[in-house]
C-alpha cells in the first residue's frame, strides 16, 4: 500500500488549497463549465487527500511506559503490571505503604495507583 510522507502530504495540501482558491477566483470572475469542472476536481482531490491521510497516514504510536516508585520505607511485592499499546502506568507506594499481590492490566490507557501510608492487597485494575 502506498504511503505519503507527512511533509509531502502537507505540501500537496497547500498546493491543492492554492489551486482551488485560484480556480474559485477565476470561476467567480468568468463562469465556464471547464473552470467549474476543474474546481470540482480540485475540491474532490483535497477531500480524498484528507481522507487518505486520516485513514492511512503515518501515525506516531505512543511509547508504553511503566513507573514504579517506592519511598519512605514502603514496599511493592508479589504483583504484576502488564501494559501495551501506548499505556502509561504509574504505581507509587510512599510513607510506609505496602502494595502486595496486586495487578494492573492496561491496554492503551493511563493508570495511576498511589498508596500513601496505607495498604493494598490482592487488588486488580483492568484498563482498556
Amino acid at each position: 500500500m502506498a504511503t505519503i510522507s507527512p511533509g509531502a502530504g502537507a505540501a500537496l495540501t497547500v498546493v491543492l488549497g492554492a489551486a482551488t482558491g485560484f480556480v474559485t477566483n477565476l470561476v467567480t470572475g468568468e463562469w465556464s463549465w471547464t473552470l467549474g469542472a476543474g474546481l470540482v476536481v480540485l475540491v474532490a482531490a483535497a477531500a480524498a487527500l484528507a481522507w487518505w491521510d486520516r485513514t492511512h497516514g503515518a501515525t506516531s504510536p505512543r511509547r508504553t511506559k511503566v513507573h514504579q516508585i517506592v519511598t519512605g520505607g514502603s514496599s511493592i511485592s508479589g504483583g504484576s503490571i502488564t501494559a501495551h499499546n501506548g499505556s502509561e502506568v504509574t504505581e507509587t507506594a510512599e510513607n510506609s505503604a505496602t502494595i502486595e499481590r496486586s495487578t494492573i492490566e492496561a491496554d492503551g490507557s493511563e493508570v495511576e495507583r498511589k498508596v500513601d501510608g496505607g495498604q493494598v492487597k490482592d487488588n486488580r485494575i483492568i484498563a482498556d
